[in-house]
């Protein structure tokens, strides 16, 4: 997929994709393990969007160490289909 046509997702679709809480996707970002772009840039609050491409790296991070992902009581590896 090129560059112009990356489907982009806020944290709150990306954990809902994921079944995560808004929480644990923001920790991912925090700690870098999930590439994002700030939408909102000199704000004191960020607005970040996130490849969808990243989905696939939030689940090798929950099988690498499942330990630091809380879910919202689905499976971790869940995915749900594209609305």
């Amino acid at each position: 997929m090129s560059s112009d046509q990356t489907k982009w997702l806020s944290i709150s679709e990306f954990a809902s994709r994921l079944c995560l809480s808004r929480h644990t996707v923001e920790g991912l970002v925090k700690t870098g393990g999930l590439k994002v772009f700030n939408i909102s840039p000199g704000r004191n609050r960020p607005t970040y969007r996130i490849p969808a491409s990243e989905l696939e790296t939030a689940l090798d991070i929950m099988k690498a160490d499942p330990s630091q992902v809380t879910t919202d009581g689905a499976p971790q590896a869940a995915i749900r289909d594209e609305v």
